[in-house]
């Protein structure tokens, strides 16, 4: 936000990149766009974790010295979204949850 402009903002994304007790680096993009991953990462060697947005899968992490990792939340969410497909399942899981309550 410009505070010379009252009520107007930039349009942007942060992408946030951190490491284990290290430190992070926000990187502020006016586009969604794979550039900025790309540029900050072409020649970063290690393991990247993130979570299930489209646009990572096209990203040029293809290479040797970087691996990838995804997200366990998003995992789950395949999980949970699953049971709810199938009503065997899901009046299971929920007496088990009533069980163990």
């Amino acid at each position: 936000m410009d505070p010379e402009v009252r009520g107007k903002s930039a349009l942007g994304w942060l992408w946030v990149y951190g490491r284990p007790k290290g430190g992070v680096l926000f990187d502020f993009r006016s586009s969604r766009g794979r550039a900025g991953g790309d540029e900050i990462l072409k020649t970063f060697n290690g393991t990247i974790q993130s979570d299930g947005y489209a646009l990572y899968g096209a990203m040029e992490w293809d290479r040797p010295g970087l691996k990838r990792l995804a997200c366990w939340a998003h995992a789950r969410q395949k999980f949970h979204n699953a049971l709810s497909d199938d009503p065997i399942r899901t009046k299971a899981t929920n007496r088990l949850r009533t069980w163990a309550n």
